[in-house]
């Protein structure tokens, strides 16, 4: 059973924490772990990088036994506190050596860890190591070239990241068979069946891209035409690749509870206070600016800053009057010590 205690680890971007950074990075995470149950159905499974530990709490729900490795010591902490179930347990460990032997796991899971890491060729090697004959390795990577040169976005955690061909590249050194999934967060809709007679699985996208100017251009693609993924997900096998996998078209994740329309309402809601906050202290600030500008047309402004101006002239006649005074008064003394200097050279 799940421990009643709350998570322990703070969140810092490194790892994801359920509940903690907003909506979307949470529907990513909890994608992949829920796209991976039907490849594990009693099979050991290991979650390389596991984290926070809720990923290998959904993944014990369907294995024979499953296991989450993570380096932090922090993170395992907080997993054997939080995540509780007899055929789940948790471990500190490094993906560049993975304490078991080989043919230990059936399944290795590692999602968003590739990229934490600097040596990649020798984790995939450890991966395969520890894989059983038939084994599969379910792992993610964002993009390179969509996720951080295109988004701008710099996560100071990510020691190497990867591009789809790169990404690719490493995995089928390794693997007899490689299939890619990409994924995205998506704005849109769904309209599904029902009727309990439509029973056949069809799938219809549509493309929008809305423009600044309420203009829009649609089209009706499949799922290969869609393009430019974030994040790539890679089954990969050292035998056949399952069925299961080949079947896959596209995997929908809905959120019955809408939570991120609702935090992006409230964002609107807040941006729309702000705003208006904005506008009354720019309106407070434009007035105060007439108000000065009529001040200074009056007698007494005008009078006031010539007289500032007289009294900064005067000032400046009066230092100029003190100095040439010490100058004076110095001048006889100086002179007096440089003539007594000279006349002691002479004579000696």
């Amino acid at each position: 059973m799940e421990g009643d205690k709350k998570t322990i680890m703070e969140f810092t971007g490194e790892r994801f924490i359920p509940g903690k950074g907003g909506a979307q990075i949470f529907y990513e995470h909890l994608h992949r772990y829920l796209f991976a149950q039907k490849l594990i159905e009693g099979k050991r499974i290991l979650d390389l990088g596991c984290g926070e530990g809720y990923g290998s709490f959904l993944l014990a729900m369907n294995a024979s036994l499953t296991t989450g490795l993570d380096l932090s010591k922090e993170a395992i902490q907080n997993t054997k506190i939080k995540y509780r179930k007899e055929n789940l347990n948790f471990i500190v460990g490094s993906c560049g050596y993975i304490p078991f032997k080989n043919n230990s796991f059936d399944v290795v899971v590692s999602f968003e860890v590739i990229e934490h890491i600097e040596d990649q060729v020798g984790m995939i090697k450890e991966v395969f190591r520890i894989l059983s004959r038939d084994g599969i390795l379910v792992i993610s990577s964002p993009d390179k070239r969509f996720f951080s040169e295109k988004e701008g976005i710099l996560n100071k955690f990510h020691v190497k990241e990867l591009y789809r061909e790169e990404f690719v590249n490493l995995l089928k050194e390794h693997f007899s068979e490689v299939f890619l999934f990409g994924q995205d967060p998506v704005s849109g809709s769904i309209v599904w069946a029902e009727d309990e007679r439509n029973n056949e699985n069809t799938t219809e996208i549509f493309q929008v891209n809305l423009k600044e100017n309420e203009k829009f251009e649609t089209r009706r693609i499949s799922s290969y035409e869609l393009k430019n993924p974030v994040f790539h997900i890679a089954v990969c096998c050292k035998g056949e690749i399952s069925s299961a996998i080949k079947m896959t078209g596209i995997s929908f994740l809905n959120d019955e509870s809408k939570r991120f329309l609702v935090e992006k309402d409230e964002m609107i809601r807040k941006i729309e206070e702000l705003s208006k906050i904005v506008e009354e202290k720019n309106k407070e600030i434009f007035a105060l600016q007439q108000f000065a500008n009529k001040v200074k047309e009056t007698i007494l402004y005008k009078i006031y800053k010539e007289g500032k101006t007289f009294a900064s002239s005067l000032i400046s006649l009066l230092m100029y009057c003190l100095k040439a005074i010490f100058f004076l008064i110095l001048f006889p003394f100086i002179a007096l010590f440089w003539g007594v200097l000279i006349l002691a050279m002479i004579i000696f």
